[in-house]
């Protein structure tokens, strides 16, 4: 099946269809940066404590038990940059992937708290744990995409614009995503807590990434949340 048409059915199936099947095998849970990350943000040195929004960046992985397709699909969870919605924008939507024969791995980031590159960060650092397991969970290292919802979503993007070359994902799927900082058309709260109320321009640039897309930009499949 080709890829635009496997996502273009992921699109409209994860929205009504999450639910329809049952898990049939126990996730992996990992915590990333065993060694101490690279950006630290605010929270440094505090214990996690999730109803402060003080996360421990990890993945947990879904994989799926018969039929193995090869892909694997990294999920940002939305929250604003705030939280993590990472039930429902993330957990809920492992049955489903993994009865396709498609690997879902969760992750769960830190917010900027006063690093906007903290985000990024942790999902680079996904990548990167995914890309060195891949053999060991029957994943192609060269199809694993990113998929996130909302400040997530942006996230998911700012990944697929902004990546190192050996993390470049093979797709991304954003549903209803924050995508610019420009502040006519912006979520306002994730962009306040990404760079602040009062960013450098070059800041609001950077992270408004439909700027940033070019020909090697990996191609996106964009679901909107529509209310009747």
């Amino acid at each position: 099946m080709k890829l635009n048409r496997l996502i273009t059915l992921l699109l409209v199936a994860t929205l009504f269809a999450t639910a329809s099947y049952g898990q049939t095998q126990t996730p992996i849970d990992i915590a990333l940066w065993p060694n101490g990350a690279t950006e630290r943000n605010a929270d440094e040195g505090k214990p996690c404590d999730e109803n402060q929004q003080i996360f421990q960046p990890s993945i947990r992985v879904f994989l799926p038990e018969g039929r193995r397709t090869g892909r694997a699909v990294v999920i940002c969870p939305g929250g604003g940059y705030y939280t993590l919605a990472y039930g429902h924008e993330g957990y809920d939507y492992a049955s489903y992937f993994t009865h396709q024969g498609i690997a879902l791995v969760v992750l769960k980031y830190r917010m900027p708290h006063g690093n906007h590159r903290v985000p990024l960060a942790d999902l680079c650092e996904a990548m990167r744990t995914v890309k060195a397991h891949a053999r060991e969970w029957g994943i192609d290292p060269d199809d694993i995409g990113v998929m996130g919802f909302s400040a997530g979503g942006h996230l998911a993007s700012t990944l697929a614009t902004h990546y190192p070359q050996e993390l470049k994902p093979a797709f991304q799927i954003l549903f209803y995503p924050v995508i610019s900082m420009d502040t006519t058309i912006t979520h306002r709260g994730s962009r306040d807590n990404l760079i602040g109320q009062n960013p450098d321009p070059q800041l609001v640039d950077c992270y408004s990434n439909e700027l940033q897309v070019d020909a090697e930009t990996p191609r996106a499949f964009i679901g909107i949340n529509v209310k009747t």
